[in-house]
This record gives structure tokens, sequence and C-alpha cells, in this order.
């Protein structure tokens, strides 16, 4: 209910249907009816797409980021053992001659 980004704010309303159930379910009714045109997140089909950018919900945004920073720490990682690995053959073959 919070964050409306389709320009529905229904944050002071939220406090007093706390109080008000009858009122609450009008402000689901309302944020339904805010959401009905939206287009659900391809990668998970739950949620709205909120980030324009991807084309995602927040949460499969924010997971993709992870899962890219996790592969690029990945290939820096795999790099650096290629290079300690041909560091000792050249030492090998250096002490070899």
């Amino acid at each position: 209910m919070l964050g409306q980004p389709r320009g529905v704010s229904l944050r002071g309303d939220l406090r007093a249907a706390l109080v008000d159930v009858p009122h609450f379910a009008d402000l689901v009714a309302k944020r339904m009816v805010v959401n009905a045109g939206a287009e659900l997140c391809p990668h998970c089909g739950f949620r709205p797409v909120r980030v324009a950018a991807t084309g995602t919900c927040v949460v499969c945004h924010l997971k993709s980021l992870a899962e890219a920073h996790h592969e690029a720490l990945d290939e820096v990682l795999a790099q650096r053992e290629l290079w300690r690995i041909r560091q000792e053959l050249k030492r090998a073959r250096s002490a070899a001659s």
C-alpha cells in the first residue's frame, strides 16, 4: 500500500484505516483499481512492474542485480586462479631450465 508510483497516496488514510476496518476495505479496493492496469512482473508473475529500466518488480530487479554481482565476483576469482596457475607453471619451467 505504501509508495504509490501512480500518483495515489494512501499513507494518511492508512493510519486511520488501522482503527476503521470498513475504511481499510475501501483502501484495498482503491489499490486494486490502481493496480488493475499495471502489468505483472515477467519474472515472478506476482507483483506489478515497478522498475521501468528492467520491466520487473523491485524484488526481481534486486535479485537479478545481486546475481549479476555474484557472477562478476566469480569471474574475478576465476581470473585470479588462472593467473596463479600460470605463474606456477612459469616458475616450474624456469626452475627446470
